[in-house]
């Protein structure tokens, strides 16, 4: 696995183990010390490494591991419940134990990431922008750090950067259905229809319970004249969630291009009695009486 795959995660980790089963000490020490360095947040490779060296009768540098092993779960425990108070939305004591977090690792990016997300939950675009820049820097082969980057800049209407932030979560993860979600938002901003569409494409190849994939796939194929492929994409949509009004409203829209007026009426009724704030469903629903 390791010449197929050098940056395996986790291969290291078992090889170390194996050695050290086996009584192989230096080999285990080898790997086991590979695989911290590639992975310093991994508790369990610090501590196969402490009992390594331990059998190796190198006792200071076991005990130094067992100490990486102590404050690596105090991070992780601030950290944890950092991200319980996101969920809880109390954006202040999640702040302040992520802080804690960084302040005892300056180099725990997922806090950082946790904390620029709390910044776009408030709306702090900038902010989360400048932070996520920042883990971006740090950490160039971090894929959640790209995307997140990615949605903040979409956020702020900056479809270009966010194109190319979602490239290149893509060129480290080419599999990501997020990524190819994201970077079809940023095509259809700006108005690159065809390649909006197939990223669309591929993110519910990938995920076929994707709503929002198939919404904004039926909002471009309304906008390339595609008008029965928008119909079924925006069906798909509400299949997977019928209380999405939005997705009503825009069917409704298409099924008016396509003179089907009574469906066109019944959607946007039903986009009404899911949202009574909906406006625009409201004026098209007042044409259609």
């Amino acid at each position: 696995l390791l010449e197929l795959q050098p940056k395996y995660r986790g291969v290291r980790m078992g090889l170390g183990d194996v050695y050290l089963k086996r009584g192989h000490l230096e080999q285990a020490i080898e790997a086991l010390h590979q695989a911290t360095t590639q992975e310093p947040r991994n508790i369990d490779a610090h501590r196969l490494l402490a009992a390594a060296y331990e059998r190796a009768g190198r006792s200071a540098e076991a005990a130094a591991e067992l100490e990486k092993c102590r404050a690596l779960n105090e991070v992780e425990e601030y950290y944890k419940q950092g991200n319980l108070f996101i969920q809880r939305r109390k954006w202040k004591a999640a702040i302040a134990f992520l802080t804690r977090a960084i302040a005892a690792d300056s180099t725990f990016v997922d806090a950082y990431l946790s904390l620029a997300m709390i910044d776009l939950q408030q709306e702090d675009v900038g902010a989360a922008i400048t932070l996520l820049h920042q883990v971006v820097a740090r950490v160039p082969q971090h894929p959640e750090g790209h995307y997140l980057l990615g949605l903040a800049q979409l956020q702020n209407g900056d479809v270009e950067a966010a194109h190319q932030s979602f490239t290149a979560v893509l060129q480290l993860d080419p599999n990501s259905a997020l990524a190819f979600h994201g970077l079809g938002r940023a095509l259809y901003a700006r108005r690159r229809l065809d390649e909006a569409a197939r990223a669309f494409e591929q993110v519910v190849r990938r995920d076929p319970d994707h709503r929002d994939a198939y919404y904004f796939l039926g909002l471009v194929q309304r906008a390339q004249q595609h008008p029965d492929a928008a119909i079924e994409s925006l069906r798909e949509c509400l299949a997977i969630d019928p209380t999405f009004s939005d997705a009503y409203r825009a069917l409704g829209l298409v099924l008016v291009q396509q003179g089907s007026l009574g469906a066109a009426q019944e959607a946007f009724a039903k986009a009404v009695e899911l949202n009574p704030s909906d406006t625009q469903s409201q004026e098209q629903l007042a044409q259609l009486k």
